[in-house]
């Protein structure tokens, strides 16, 4: 099985170098690496071609003129000759045996392995991204359907589904992640860490966090509840609370940054309020049983504006999480 990796490029020449070090280091398979440049100004495209010439065979170049993540990954896809597709961001890494490992979970019955992952700070502290065993779940919590860059995904299911969106400002992951699942794929899940998502200030050809994306992310989770209740029924009615609880956490964070566009969404998605069936302790805030009581938009209310005035392991409290 051959794999393609495709590495979009946008001003990139401070770290494309470690990024394909981190690509051309994979062993147990064959494997080419497309490199497609988004309109550099800066001196990525000679380093390109100097890797090019350096490994010649193994990396094919190319340019995409529209701007943005989603078509430089659909731009290589529909380059590469391999079986499958490993996307790299060109300042993040993958880690040694990567491809191996995940294409050993492979057979017949899998068309997507979706992977943990490292995500490291700005200050260098490095946290691992799990992975849920259970896609859905993981679609609508706390990124269990894997990075970019820790998953793999055969061709023919990411092109069965036109690709990744690239009218989306953001969220193409999770966009995509969501119509392979509608599709039926396949999954298996490796729980070990393939890839490193490196924080850095300062401009990505992707990640942008503001109240629109947040509302977007919100109507995601909406439409996937929507999906199961009319196609997955049985699934869904034993996992109601789960997805529900991840509904509510999309909202709360949406809240912090537009309150009034949150309670609005509140009221379209819970016209009856809260029940204690809507609420899955193992995800949901601490707090989230007083909505069932003081309603989403009075309690959100006081807890931003109660927050600067809080001690921090308090503020913890309130986001759900525990620290030592």
């Amino acid at each position: 099985m051959k794999v393609s990796i495709i590495i979009p490029t946008y001003n990139s020449e401070a770290f494309l170098e470690r990024a394909f070090a981190s690509a051309i280091q994979q062993e147990g398979t064959s494997f080419e690496v497309i490199i497609v440049d988004n309109n550099s100004s800066d001196e990525t495209v000679l380093l390109s071609e100097s890797l090019y010439r350096k490994y010649p065979g193994v990396v094919r170049l190319s340019h995409e003129p529209k701007q943005g993540s989603a078509a430089a990954r659909n731009h290589g896809v529909n380059m590469a000759q391999g079986d499958w597709i490993q996307f790299l961001d060109s300042d993040d890494l993958l880690l040694p045996g990567k491809l191996e490992r995940q294409l050993n979970l492979v057979n017949d019955s899998v068309d997507w392995v979706t992977g943990a992952s490292i995500r490291e700070g700005i200050d260098g502290k490095q946290n691992v991204s799990a992975i849920n065993p259970d896609p859905w779940k993981g679609l609508v919590h706390n990124g269990g359907l894997g990075h970019t860059n820790s998953n793999l995904i055969k061709k023919s299911l990411y092109l069965s589904v036109g690709g990744q969106n690239e009218d989306l400002p953001n969220g193409v992951d999770t966009d995509l992640y969501f119509r392979m699942l509608k599709q039926g794929a396949r999954c298996v899940a490796d729980p070990v860490p393939g890839a490193v998502y490196l924080d850095r200030p300062g401009f990505r050809l992707s990640t942008i966090d503001n109240p629109a994306s947040r509302q977007r992310s919100v109507r995601l989770k909406a439409a996937v509840i929507e999906f199961l209740q009319r196609n997955k029924p049985d699934y869904y009615n034993e996992n109601k609370a789960f997805f529900r609880s991840a509904l509510l956490n999309s909202l709360r964070i949406l809240a912090t940054q537009n309150l009034d566009e949150a309670r609005q969404l509140f009221h379209e998605f819970f016209p009856d309020g809260l029940t204690a069936g809507d609420i899955d302790a193992s995800i949901a805030p601490r707090f989230a049983v007083l909505y069932r009581y003081l309603g989403f938009g009075p309690v959100e209310f006081a807890r931003l504006n109660a927050a600067g005035l809080l001690p921090l392991s308090v503020r913890n409290q309130m986001k759900g999480k525990r620290w030592k």
